[in-house]
């Protein structure tokens, strides 16, 4: 599959997804989190150098998957990051309704993310309740660094190890 540019354009080469280029992603991504972002813009702003689709796709548009779904608890913002990440590479404008290989891979991913995480929902991840102001007035000091910062470092790697294995 040929790489698209940001107007859908064949043509814009892919990144080669080796070690180096997934550890600057990942290390890109924990960087953002600790400016404040969300770990869902974290995550898109950081894949954006491995998915040239994603190039001009507005941060903005993630801000309300942290804490998952609006602090809600609900999925992890990153891996809804994950998730248009790897259907942005993957899928093609041409073919939009093959989606199989698509849906494998993200099985996969997801599979991967629970076995280190325990679970894709950011309450069970991150064990606060962020609707919750007690609760949610510990995450700074208790699990932004411990939890979130490796998370999203971990979530990018694991979006290039997806998308290596299924050959993008």
């Amino acid at each position: 599959m040929t790489a698209l540019d940001i107007n859908g354009d064949e043509g814009v080469s892919r990144p080669d997804l080796n070690e180096l280029l997934v550890s600057q992603a990942a290390e890109l991504a924990r960087e953002h989190l600790d400016n404040g972002y969300t770990c869902s813009q974290a995550v898109l702003l950081a894949v954006r150098g491995i998915v040239p689709r994603l190039s001009s796709a507005d941060e903005a548009m993630f801000a309300g998957f942290g804490g998952g779904f609006g602090r809600t608890g609900r999925v992890c913002g990153a891996v809804v990051a994950a998730t248009v990440a790897v259907s942005a590479a993957m899928m093609d404008s041409d073919a939009p309704f093959e989606r199989e290989e698509l849906n494998l891979t993200l099985q996969r991913l997801y599979r991967d993310i629970e076995a280190e995480y325990g679970s894709l929902d950011c309450r069970q991840i991150v064990g606060l309740d962020f609707r919750d102001p007690e609760q949610s007035s510990r995450y700074r000091s208790e699990k932004h660094e411990q939890v979130c910062r490796p998370l999203v470092g971990r979530t990018v790697a694991l979006v290039g190890q997806a998308l290596k294995e299924a050959d993008f």
